[in-house]
């Protein structure tokens, strides 16, 4: 119900006559984009017919996204197979964050769904913590976390064994190698064949950061696509999810099956972010045998960074306490997942 208490803001109840009001302006919108030149800056030098209302960043419903939410939280997620758990304290947190253990990566590297079926992670992010979500404000502090990042890449087999040496020798934090594409604003159901979806298209690339680079061009399966929430309130809330890259999606004959499937013509999931079926970590997921089948056709190699951190939360104030890092590479190898990492430990600066 619309009452005087509603005023400008979003996410509200709105009158009936409002709707034509939204279809007026999409209609001028058109006929401005079909009889004028178009630039999203100032620079009419560099105007050209407008493409679409996706160029114009005006759409804001994805059609294809409309009934989905992320499952609640609860259950044991079965990529994320690691027991691991921190259980909720505040003494020794030096001797905690100086120890030199850590979650072993291979099993979320290569995980087993119910079915026994075996997927390879594309790119997945990993948290853990102690925090006690009964405190609030400063008495949630201190407490511990955990986190880890996992890439892939993949290079040519010729430079498998260069690249192997190289990547023993790397502290990947700072994230300066080659990340995969994070696209804004597509509907999920054009992707990756739409025209407003070329921007998160990538093939072979050093990355485009300066600095440190990769020594060959390396070749990304994952990317990931973004959607605020509606300004009508047609979606509640935000959401994210990983998708195999536009390269991936061809080779793999593939196409979506909401919410965040791919599929091949028979029906069979061959790529998945598994976070929208159950509740559990962000990831992108390949079944293994079709990205071996994809790896042997365009003859490259797959390997895996990672890159975590290990401290614990202070709260306000200066951090008095050190915090651990760790760098590393893993690979496939007699159809296991093998590797290693490097870690050091950081104190705050005086």
């Amino acid at each position: 119900m619309v009452n005087y208490r509603n005023m400008r803001e979003a996410r509200k109840p709105e009158r009936m006559g409002k709707k034509y009001q939204w279809i007026g302006l999409h209609e001028i919108l058109g006929l401005l984009a079909d009889n004028y030149r178009w630039h999203s800056g100032f620079d009419s030098t560099r105007a050209a017919r407008c493409s679409g209302g996706w160029a114009m960043n005006i759409r804001d419903i994805d059609p294809s996204h409309l009934p989905w939410s992320r499952p609640p939280e609860g259950g044991r997620p079965w990529w994320q197979p690691l027991r691991y758990a921190l259980r909720p304290s505040r003494k020794a947190l030096e001797p905690w964050i100086r120890s030199r253990y850590w979650p072993d990566p291979k099993s979320l590297i290569l995980s087993t769904d119910l079915d026994r079926v075996e997927w390879l992670v594309t790119e997945g992010h990993y948290e853990w913590s102690d925090l006690d979500q009964r405190h609030a404000g400063n008495d949630r502090y201190p407490y511990r976390t955990v986190w880890y990042q996992l890439r892939c890449y993949l290079v040519r087999s010729r430079h498998a064994d260069p690249i192997r040496r190289w990547l023993s020798r790397q502290d990947f934090m700072g994230r300066w190698m080659p990340e995969s594409v994070t696209h804004h604003g597509d509907f999920i159901a054009e992707y990756p064949w739409h025209p407003s979806a070329h921007e998160s298209r990538q093939g072979w690339t050093k990355g485009w950061r300066g600095g440190l680079k990769p020594p060959v061009a390396v070749l990304i399966p994952a990317a990931s696509l973004s959607w605020d929430d509606s300004f009508d309130a047609s979606t509640k809330e935000s959401y994210s999810g990983f998708v195999p890259s536009s390269w991936l999606v061809q080779e793999l004959h593939a196409s979506w099956q909401p919410p965040f499937d791919y599929t091949t013509e028979s029906g069979r999931i061959v790529a998945t972010d598994p976070s929208w079926h159950l509740a559990g970590p962000q990831v992108g997921l390949v079944r293994r045998w079709d990205f071996d089948e994809v790896c042997r056709k365009m003859d490259v190699v797959p390997f895996w960074t990672l890159l975590g951190e290990k401290h614990v939360i202070e709260g306000l104030g200066r951090p008095v306490l050190p915090w651990r890092e760790v760098s590393g590479f893993f690979e496939l190898a007699g159809g296991r997942v093998v590797g290693s990492s490097r870690q050091k430990i950081l104190s705050p600066r005086n």
